[in-house]
């Protein structure tokens, strides 16, 4: 159970940081994933451009040994394995991508990134996801916990990387 919550809290705030059309545009690179010694791992997001301006960076940090169940190191690992199957990786190349042989390399458009969550919310709690479930759903879910658990409004205006809070307050 530990492990389950761990997985379904760190996708939420990964895709929380994202834009839908960050993932279909292929904006999360290898570049942006740092392995370390000890088996921790960093993901980097720093999604789109704001006005000609970059987005702020935002870095979600695994610590080593996170979960018995999920070992997001590994689970990258094999993924880039199967990307990159000579296993020379291309940082440039981005990280949420097909593997099937029909779109192989190509990244994943957010349709099919949202079919993916709701199979994932099925197998992890044995009941049909709601069919709203989406990425978009995540980020906006994400926002508007953040604003009733009292955290300041500061807070999720830049996690969504909005210019105006007016934006934010809509969530």
């Amino acid at each position: 159970p530990s492990a389950i919550c761990l997985l379904v809290w760190l996708l939420m705030a990964f895709l929380f940081a994202l834009r839908p059309e960050d993932v279909a545009h292929g904006r999360i690179t290898w570049r942006d994933i740092s392995f370390f010694p000890d088996g921790g791992v960093d993901l980097k997001v720093q999604p789109g451009k704001s006005r000609g301006q970059p987005r702020p960076v935002t870095v979600f940090s695994v610590p080593p040994h996170a979960g018995s169940v999920l070992n997001l190191r590994k689970y990258l690992l094999a993924l880039a394995s199967r990307s990159f199957p000579d296993g020379k990786v291309e940082y440039d190349a981005p990280v949420i991508i097909h593997l099937s042989t029909f779109r192989k390399g190509s990244p994943i458009s957010t349709s099919t990134l949202s079919k993916r969550l709701r199979e994932l919310f099925s197998k992890a709690t044995g009941r049909p996801a709601p069919h709203l479930l989406s990425a978009y759903s995540l980020r906006r879910g994400g926002a508007t916990t953040y604003y009733n658990k009292g955290v300041a409004p500061v807070r999720p205006h830049h996690l969504l990387g909005h210019v105006h809070f007016n934006t934010t307050a809509k969530y």
